[in-house]
């Protein structure tokens, strides 16, 4: 088995924001980990950093708990029905607009909550990240416009945001659209 290095909160922790391009990166190795088990009709659903672990040199994620996982397909292939006054109990700095809503999680959800995360790679922190309850940092995430979440940030991970808060809670994301555009931010042809 392979022994495996620092969280990606402890990198964020010890180093600060971390560059763009390198959060891209990381990034695209989540995203093929989500977009597996998305095609194994599993969602994560407890996307956060500190879920995620590098390898001793630091050049590859892995996924390291998917004890809060869910199938999102009813054992007739159907997808599982949209429940509404549904709550978390879970961190909710990374929890999806929809979750915060009281929706029940969906592909979109694991998506959006992946964005949190590198966006607070990016950035060493998020604008709900300190406030003082459940329901202020849902505010702060709901009133606040995405491109003032994205401020600073290249343009693309303000459209990545935007797509997967409009996606509908059976529709499978765009998995590719989105892996062309972490590329773009991480400088890969």
């Amino acid at each position: 088995m392979e022994r495996l290095g620092r969280t990606l909160s402890e990198v964020v922790f010890t180093e600060g924001p971390i560059e763009q391009m390198l959060v891209a990166r990381f990034g695209l190795d989540i995203l093929k980990l989500i977009k597996y088990m998305h095609s194994k009709n599993r969602l994560y659903v407890d996307i956060r950093p500190d879920n995620f672990m590098l390898n001793m040199k630091e050049d590859q994620v892995y996924c390291v708990d998917f004890g809060m996982g869910e199938l999102f397909l009813n054992p007739d292939s159907t997808h599982k029905s949209q429940v509404s006054g549904f709550r978390y109990n879970k961190n909710p700095i990374f929890l999806s607009m929809n979750c915060h809503s009281g929706s029940n999680a969906s592909r979109r959800d694991d998506i959006e909550a992946l964005l949190y995360v590198l966006l607070y790679m990016c950035k060493g922190t998020l604008p709900w990240i300190e406030a003082p309850s459940y329901e202020a940092g849902a505010s702060i995430k709901s009133s606040m416009p995405i491109g003032d979440i994205c401020n600073g940030l290249h343009p693309l991970w303000e459209a990545m945001l935007t797509v997967i808060r409009a996606n509908d809670f059976e529709t499978m994301p765009p998995y590719e659209w989105y892996e062309d555009q972490l590329k773009i931010i991480a400088g890969i042809n």
